[in-house]
């Protein structure tokens, strides 16, 4: 009687994850995309958590800045620590990392430390997802870290002085995350909001931020979330960045997608063009047991015609990528 009862749940529960793939099948097709890019080249890839990687021309040095995980001991818990780190080198390949002088709590900010999964807390906070941008003589990056009573804010390090800097907003969420940087007339902005466009004026000394434009919504399906910085294009009078979509089937399967975008080079920055959502990478996101399919673009750069862009997948990988700027264009707004 017992193996006749295992038999009907076994019979059940295989019953029940065929539906549940129909089902994730039909939410899957209902969402169109460009499965796979042509025509770009791999210039490095790494096992690391969104690796940002920024090519400093006038220096002739390539910044390489990835999320690394220490780990803490003591009598009664074991702890995580993330920060971040950085090297300088003229070679792709070079694996020489050193600490990055990020150190939020002498600044008074909450400690980056958290307990293991075993503990109370089952997340893993600190400084990540990092955007490097290049600002008048400096190069600063832009990345997201724990604050008091657990909320996330963002923070500027520049990299030339080693000041780091809370960036103030009067209209925070409790998580802030994914603001785009982008210079003009030599004055730093961030799209905190992609659609509608909103846009936020820095002040270096103080990091206080202004909400200066808010830019009526343009019709797209799908909320767009920010990704790398956004860059000039003078040819266009226009900027253009790459941010992402995100899709949760069943609350459960996590689906990120790349857009790219045109923003006008003038205020008040009206958000001009969305593209078609598209990944760099095959993949095949129907997969029954395969709960993450991330791809997520944290860096651009801009180099005669070339695009050089950072893409983290899952997670777990890091690309760099190098493709002809007309070639991108062509691909995912045509």
């Amino acid at each position: 009687m017992k193996k006749i009862i295992h038999i009907i749940i076994i019979i059940i529960i295989i019953f029940c994850l065929i539906i549940l793939h129909i089902y994730l099948n039909s939410l899957q097709n209902k969402i169109l995309f460009i499965n796979g890019l042509k025509k770009y080249t791999i210039i490095k890839k790494t096992k690391s958590i969104n690796e940002v990687s920024y090519i400093d021309t006038e220096n002739n040095k390539i910044i390489n800045i990835k999320k690394d995980l220490i780990v803490k001991f003591n009598d009664s818990t074991n702890l995580l620590k993330f920060q971040l780190v950085y090297n300088y080198s003229n070679n792709l390949n070079n694996n020489s990392y050193k600490n990055i002088i990020i150190n939020n709590e002498k600044n008074g900010h909450s400690s980056v430390i958290t307990k293991l999964i075993t503990g109370k807390s089952k997340a893993v906070h600190g400084p990540e997802d990092p955007r490097i941008i290049k600002f008048k003589n400096d190069i600063l990056i832009i990345y997201n870290d724990t604050y008091i009573n657990g909320q996330t804010r963002m923070f500027v390090y520049n990299m030339t002085t080693n000041k780091n800097i809370l960036l103030k907003y009067n209209r925070n969420n409790l998580i802030e995350k994914n603001w785009s940087p982008f210079i003009y007339k030599d004055e730093l902005y961030v799209s905190y909001f992609l659609n509608p466009h909103t846009i936020l004026k820095i002040d270096l000394l103080d990091g206080n931020c202004t909400e200066i434009f808010s830019n009526p919504k343009i019709v797209y399906p799908y909320n767009i979330y920010g990704g790398t910085p956004s860059i000039l294009i003078p040819e266009l009078n226009m900027y253009f960045g790459m941010g992402h979509i995100l899709i949760k089937d069943l609350k459960i399967k996590k689906k990120y997608y790349c857009i790219g975008y045109f923003f006008n080079a003038y205020p008040p920055f009206q958000l001009y063009k969305i593209s078609k959502i598209f990944t760099f990478f095959e993949r095949n996101d129907t997969k029954l047991l395969k709960l993450m399919f991330v791809e997520f673009p944290t860096q651009i750069q801009k180099i005669d015609n070339n695009l050089f862009i950072s893409i983290g997948i899952d997670d777990n990988k890091s690309y760099l990528l190098k493709i002809d700027f007309n070639i991108l264009i062509n691909q995912i707004f045509n």
